[in-house]
């Protein structure tokens, strides 16, 4: 076949010579046989939005090998998949609807001002639309994008009590008492004990997810809130995101201003997939849960979609996504007295009632993208890789990661230091389950690991978890934290240790010193042993005990541990653990046959060692066990205090500073029949001077239930401590549902006798 000398314009307006065109030509036909050399075809939409029509085309509807242009202002709709196309440039709108529907090009482009989206927001899977990309080469340019944010499953309109839509959907009991959707993350439910719902769990398939968000449920006061909607993108090429790929949920009516609209929960996150050769750019992909009202009323946050990205290894390092944004955040309280979203960071407590929504989950190949933005601009629970390598020094200034793969180890090569308003970084737990209606973060069986060769620092208003998996009995440490130089807990920043709430394996944390600073926190409280719960709020079929040793299980007694739990209907357990060397969380709270009885949770652990260096405490350590009645209409017995075990060459710290192991409270019922115990305190013991064995003397050994003072250099503590029974609030009839008091030990080990050889 003989080529004329000529030119011919591409769907780009470039010029190329005839033999060029040829050789493009020929490209297609390799990577698609079913191409053909095709035209330019332009979207007029002349007669409606239709792309089969081929009255709304420049040269009919586009056919295999042709260059398409969807121009800026114009608006197009395809209902079935597309031809193989050499190219799409897509300056206006395209909406895909159908959920087989596959757009097909060799090239695709979004210049600034396009939109790739997909059909609106509906009630079933049968009529769900998303976008599906098969491409070679994809570039979204800035100011382009793929959105599809609320258009997953829809919610109910406002005016009835109806749950909503999808594979987590929120439920609905009544108006007030909902729980919003999941996806990657668990949404959020009301913290009322009146007509309790569990967390709907999360769903989908964070290494190739594909489906939409979920929808929150309906109210009389307002219509549930649309889940995110889909993104499938198969590319054998690059992916250019300078724009932005979005699949969000949407937060709660009227963002919580006025009181008739705070009963709709929000929407959870959709889901991005994209299989590709590399992925660079800065952009942003974002599958973010929508935000909820105030904690009080039923519109509540939702959990974040999923996210993953698989690459080629060895070719994504030669390009950079180091300006990206990657996020599958979980939505956040409006609080309605400053009209602005809340992260749950600053104020984060232990959350037995389900109030905070869970973030989703980010699934990449390796770890090479998460070791350009973590700790900047990436949020959501990273999985896909079980060891994490950072050389250098770490500035985690932004976003919430958390390394959740089962057996995680994390090493900084370095120091660390977060900092910024909304920084947190989490190890270990990044499985949701669901006991007795009341979240669970399990960490698996195998241990994870976070290692700083240098100092690890918490500035601004950052935050540190570390989850501890469930151990055997040999092996009791759950989690480990190893620290060549100083850990600093700064002001208004918290460490969080967490024991696993049903077996009790624990973190241990191993740091060359320590300093928690006046207004800083360390905290295990309610983090260990969960307590009880009765079988309307679980599939058991039966009351769920509390856990841990000294729980007592049913009939509402407190939770033992250093001291005796108070006494409910029944007698609580005697106390356990070692005097000297405790290692072990607190205990759960009872309840009974009746349905309000929740116990509250046990304290978890605080074990630091820093055998040739200092521990300051000028802040607050805290395993304190949280109160029973933890869902606000009934009664309960208190978890047990946990544990504080600290190691160290010197220990000092001035007045500020804190240490507790508190029982937790309990609220006893008016009937005398139902009148619960409050929990016993824990156990604290501390060490200084030379390093703890087996083998040292006991004779060497000074213990003291107060701070040493004969040796000033090895301790000087002058803050307090308590190892306090939880308070019974109310008419509670007896000082026996008083908790017992704890135990607390000051340890000095003198150093071993020498002698001294002099040489004259």
């Amino acid at each position: 076949m003989k080529c004329d000398v000529q030119t011919a314009k591409s769907g780009h307006g470039k010029l190329f010579h005839a033999s060029e065109k040829a050789l493009c030509a020929l490209i297609v036909v390799a990577m698609f046989p079913a191409f053909a050399l095709g035209a330019d075809i332009t979207w007029t939409g002349a007669v409606d939005t239709d792309w089969v029509n081929g009255d709304n085309w420049d040269g009919g509807v586009p056919q295999n090998g042709d260059d398409v242009i969807i121009p800026s202002g114009k608006s197009a709709m395809i209902a079935t998949s597309s031809a193989n196309l050499a190219s799409i440039t897509i300056s206006g709108t395209l909406v895909m609807t159908n959920w087989m529907t596959r757009l097909n090009a060799v090239t695709m482009t979004i210049p600034s001002g396009g939109i790739l989206t997909s059909g609106a927001a509906v009630t079933n899977e049968t009529d769900l639309s998303r976008v599906w990309i098969n491409c070679t080469d994809l570039t979204i340019e800035h100011g382009g994008k793929i959105d599809v944010n609320y258009k997953g499953y829809v919610g109910y309109p406002k005016g009835s009590d109806h749950a909503g839509y999808g594979p987590g959907a929120g439920d609905m009991k009544k108006a007030n008492f909902v729980t919003a959707p999941s996806h990657g993350g668990h949404g959020a439910r009301v913290p009322n004990a009146s007509y309790v719902l569990p967390n709907v769990m999360p769903y989908d398939n964070p290494a190739a997810p594909e489906l939409p968000g979920s929808s929150g449920a309906s109210s009389q006061y307002g219509a549930g809130r649309c889940g995110g909607g889909a993104v499938k993108i198969e590319a054998s090429g690059a992916v250019v995101v300078n724009g932005a790929i979005l699949v969000d949920g949407q937060s709660a009516s009227s963002y919580g201003t006025a009181s008739a609209d705070q009963h709709s929960p929000a929407g959870s996150g959709g889901s991005i997939y994209i299989t590709c050769r590399t992925i660079s750019g800065s952009g942003t992909l974002s599958a973010n849960g929508g935000g909820g009202s105030n904690p009080s009323q039923s519109g509540h946050p939702a959990g974040g979609g999923m996210i993953a990205v698989h690459y080629d290894s060895e070719a994504q390092q030669a390009v950079s996504v180091s300006g990206m944004t990657i996020t599958a955040a979980a939505g956040r309280h409006y609080q309605t007295g400053d009209r602005a979203y809340k992260s749950t960071n600053v104020d984060d407590k232990y959350d037995p009632s389900g109030i905070n929504a869970g973030m989703g989950t980010v699934h990449f190949t390796d770890a090479q993208i998460a070791r350009q933005i973590a700790g900047k601009t990436l949020t959501g629970n990273v999985l896909g890789f079980s060891e994490y390598v950072y050389d250098g020094d770490w500035s985690f200034t932004g976003g919430h990661v958390m390394f959740g793969e089962e057996g995680v180890k994390v090493t900084v090569n370095g120091d660390l230091v977060l900092s910024g308003d909304d920084s947190r970084l989490e190890i270990g737990g990044g499985v949701t389950t669901n006991w007795c209606n009341s979240i669970v973060m399990y960490a698996g069986t195998t241990p994870s690991e976070l290692t700083v060769t240098g100092d690890l620092t918490l500035g601004g208003v950052s935050r540190l978890d570390i989850r501890a998996a469930a151990t055997n009995g040999v092996d009791r440490f759950g989690a480990l934290v190893k620290v060549g130089g100083t850990m600093t807990i700064a002001t208004n920043c918290f460490v969080y240790s967490w024991s696993d709430c049903l077996n009790l394996g624990s973190p241990r944390f191993e740091v060359g010193s320590l300093d928690v600073q006046t207004g800083g926190v360390f905290t295990a409280a309610g983090r260990g042993g969960r307590g009880s719960y009765h079988e309307n709020f679980t599939s058991f079929g039966s009351i769920a005990y509390g856990k841990g040793p000294g729980a007592a299980g049913a009939l509402l007694a407190g939770g033992s541990h250093g001291g005796k739990g108070g006494k409910g209907r029944n007698t609580a357990k005697d106390p356990y653990d070692d005097l000297l060397r405790p290692c072990m969380a607190g205990s759960g709270g009872s309840g009974s046959n009746d349905k309000w009885a929740q116990g509250g949770a046990g304290g978890g652990m605080i074990y630091v060692t820093a055998t040739n260096g200092m521990i300051r405490v000028d802040g607050t350590i805290d395993a304190s066990g949280s109160g029973g009645n933890i869902l606000g209409n009934g009664y309960g017995g208190g978890g047990s205090g946990g544990t504080i075990l600290l190691e160290a060459k010197r220990f000092i710290g001035g007045e500020t500073g804190a240490l507790l192991a508190n029982g937790g409270d309990t609220m006893p019922a008016s009937n005398a029949n139902n009148r619960s115990g409050s929990g016993g305190g824990g156990r604290i013991a501390v060490w200084c001077g030379a390093p703890w064995s087996e083998e040292v003397k006991s004779s060497r050994i000074s213990i003291q239930e107060t701070p040493i003072s004969g040796n000033p250099r090895y301790m000087s503590y002058l803050g307090s401590y308590s190892v306090a029974g939880g308070n019974v609030l109310g008419d509670y009839g007896s000082d026996e549902r008083i908790g017992g008091g704890g135990t607390v030990r000051f340890c000095y080990i003198h150093a071993s006798n020498g002698f001294i050889i002099i040489c004259r």
